[in-house]
């Protein structure tokens, strides 16, 4: 078996190295490459680790969308026929339609400043529920964060190792930079392949950002998240001023903020995330060019009578990278 060094010595053919960039570019964006429409019912194959498909031609966007009924539990059984898509407020063609949902990349965040002493050991057993209740093909990272945020552990199916991170959690930090925490937390998800979430717990606000200063950095957080295809929830305890904040941030990357106001709470919380990851839909569609950079929201509707409908709100144009050559 040659060693790790002799492989990195052995470089990759230009052509295979600029169309790898390509394709990696075009996974950030959520964008893939794809032949032609799948028929009425037919399910897409699953993507390979790498997250991409194998298939030359057109650039095709993919949805993942989640349906719950009014009780907030999932609504299986639904077909292509049952969705209607728009972008831009136009009806767009269904190419591909997927029951099952894809990996997820979820990179979990729990607030350890002081005043998450007398929660933890809450959260502690909610957050290893919602661990257990994902599909192990969902890749999971924990961070903590106060004024700082900290990872204590990377993206991995190893749940033990998680766990035991978990329980050694101290809520011993200062403040709660929780717009910081989700910025960094969308940078360390943003290169994952398939589907990223990020998913925070905190019972506080920002207080490391000075007020004048937080629209920017909201703005910031909301721009990250859409130019990786990221979906942020948070779920917030006890009392949190300014939830109006994160409850826009989560809204516009396609997530939410869930109030859990106590211990029981904090756990239907966790799992009413869990079930979302676990039981979407993805459609696909082959979008009209457009300009790098462009903002293009995306709208879907289901038929089926009182059902909230959750989706990624819209995407960006993936910008050319200049190194690239045709």
């Amino acid at each position: 078996m040659a060693s790790p060094r002799s492989l990195r010595a052995q470089p990759r053919p230009p052509r295979a190295r600029r169309r790898a960039r390509i394709l990696f570019a075009a996974a950030i964006a959520g964008i893939l490459p794809v032949a032609a429409p799948a028929h009425a019912g037919e399910s897409v194959p699953a993507a390979p680790a790498s997250g991409l498909q194998e298939r030359a031609g057109v650039e095709l966007v993919l949805v993942p969308v989640s349906i719950r009924d009014a009780a907030g539990l999932p609504i299986a059984g639904l077909t292509r026929e049952d969705f209607t898509l728009y972008e831009n407020g136009v009806r767009q063609e269904v190419a591909t339609f997927d029951r099952e949902p894809t990996p997820v990349s979820i990179l979990f965040g729990v607030d350890t400043s002081g005043s998450m002493d007398q929660y933890l050991t809450f959260v502690k057993a909610a957050a290893i529920r919602f661990v257990e209740r994902i599909p192990r093909a969902f890749a999971v990272s924990l961070v903590s964060f106060a004024d700082e945020t900290t990872t204590h552990c990377g993206f991995s199916g190893d749940r033990k190792h998680l766990y035991y991170e978990l329980d050694h959690l101290r809520a011993d930090g200062g403040g709660t930079a929780i717009l910081d925490a989700t910025r960094e937390a969308i940078s360390a998800v943003a290169r994952r392949p398939g589907r990223r979430a990020v998913v925070l717990f905190t019972d506080g606000e920002d207080n490391a950002v000075a007020p004048e200063e937080r629209l920017r950095a909201e703005q910031t957080v909301v721009t990250g998240a859409r130019a990786s295809g990221v979906t942020v929830y948070y779920v917030g305890y006890g009392w949190v001023a300014r939830t109006g904040m994160l409850d826009r941030i989560a809204r516009a990357t396609g997530g939410a903020y869930l109030a859990a106001g106590r211990e029981r709470r904090i756990t239907e919380a966790f799992d009413a995330i869990a079930r979302t990851l676990d039981s979407q839909y993805t459609l696909g569609y082959v979008p009209r060019p457009g300009s790098p950079g462009e903002w293009r929201p995306i709208a879907v509707e289901v038929r089926r009578a009182s059902v909230q409908v959750a989706a990624r709100p819209g995407y960006l144009v993936p910008v050319p990278d200049p190194s690239l050559k045709p």
